[in-house]
């Protein structure tokens, strides 16, 4: 297993996507619970956090990894994900996928 799908693995194995929610610009079948960073799914995820904060995950891509961070974040390489219910996770809690 490839240290992606383990880190991939171990966040799936704590949280669950959203599934009730669907996107509009992503393939609900094989991109579950992601977001777009504008339209409605920026709509959609902005509303979410507004009123559950824990729920909304960023995965950004910059210089230094791509990291799936714990709340809103923006970027000019971000996806969001929904996540079904808050967990008692940390502001600060992230997934590093490379380094």
């Amino acid at each position: 297993m490839e240290l992606n799908e383990k880190i991939i693995s171990e966040f799936e194995t704590k949280y669950t996507y959203e599934d009730a929610i669907e996107s509009v610009e992503f393939d609900n079948d094989t991109q579950v619970g992601q977001f777009e960073t504008y339209g409605e799914d920026l709509d959609t995820v902005k509303g979410v956090y507004s009123k559950t904060p824990k729920r909304v995950w960023s995965m950004i891509d910059n210089e230094d990894g791509i990291y799936l961070v714990s709340g809103f974040h923006s970027s000019s390489d971000t996806i969001y994900y929904i996540i079904t219910k808050e967990e008692a996770s940390s502001e600060n809690e992230e997934y590093c996928f490379e380094n």
